[in-house]
C-alpha cells in the first residue's frame, strides 16, 4: 500500500453552496430555485430570518423560527478506485444528504458530527450533486439559540480504498506523575 493510498485527505468543502428556503415540502422540483443564493459555509439560515414575536420558542431562539432548508454543491469525484466520504460537523437539525438525487444518510441531532459514504452514490470521472436539506420547523425545537442550516464546517475526505476510519483511532495518556510532568516541562 503506499503512502498516499494511507493517508486520508481532508479538504474544507464550505465555499459556494447553494442555498434556498423550501416553501412546499411536497414539491417535487428537484431543480434549485432561480432565486437561490450562494452562501459560504458555516452558514446560518435562522439569523436571516425576521423575529417574530409570536414564536412557539420564544426567548429561547430569539424570536426566530426554523424552517426547511436545502443547501447544494457539485463536485468531482473521479476514480472509483477512491474512497470519498463528505463530513459534516454540525447540521441543525433533521439533516438529509442526498448524492445525486439518492438519499445517502441522515440525521437527527443537530449537535454531532456525522460521515456520508459518497463511493455508493457517486457518479465517477464527472460531477455530482451533493444536497443537504435541514428540517428544523418543528418548534419549539430548542432550549437556546441553536441556529439553523450548515452551521459548522463541512470537508470532503479522499483516500485509496484501504484507510483508517476517521474518528477511530484514540491515544491515550494511561497516567502521569510529578517526575514525569517536570521532565516534560524541563525539555520544553
Amino acid at each position: 500500500m503506499s503512502p498516499r493510498e494511507k493517508n486520508m485527505k481532508f479538504t474544507k468543502f464550505n465555499s459556494d453552496w447553494k442555498f434556498w428556503e423550501v416553501t412546499d415540502s411536497f414539491a417535487l422540483n428537484w431543480d434549485p430555485p432561480e432565486d437561490a443564493v450562494v452562501v459560504q459555509l458555516p452558514h446560518d439560515a435562522m439569523i436571516e430570518r425576521p423575529q417574530d414575536p409570536d414564536s412557539k420558542s420564544a426567548g429561547n431562539t430569539g424570536y426566530r423560527n426554523g424552517g426547511l432548508y436545502s443547501y447544494s454543491k457539485k463536485v468531482y469525484l473521479g476514480s472509483p478506485d477512491r474512497t470519498y466520504i463528505l463530513k459534516v460537523e454540525g447540521a441543525y437539525m433533521n439533516a438529509y444528504v442526498y448524492v445525486n438525487g439518492e438519499l445517502a444518510a441522515k440525521r437527527p441531532y443537530g449537535y454531532s458530527v456525522f460521515y456520508v459514504p459518497l463511493n455508493p452514490f457517486a457518479q465517477f470521472g464527472m460531477e455530482n450533486e451533493i444536497r443537504v436539506q435541514v428540517r428544523a420547523g418543528a418548534e419549539p425545537n430548542s432550549r437556546w439559540y441553536p441556529g439553523t442550516g450548515l452551521y459548522r464546517d463541512v470537508y470532503l475526505l479522499e483516500s485509496g480504498k484501504q484507510y483508517i476510519k476517521p474518528d477511530s483511532v484514540q491515544i491515550k495518556t494511561a497516567g502521569i506523575t510529578a517526575a514525569d510532568e517536570n521532565t516534560a516541562i524541563a525539555n520544553v
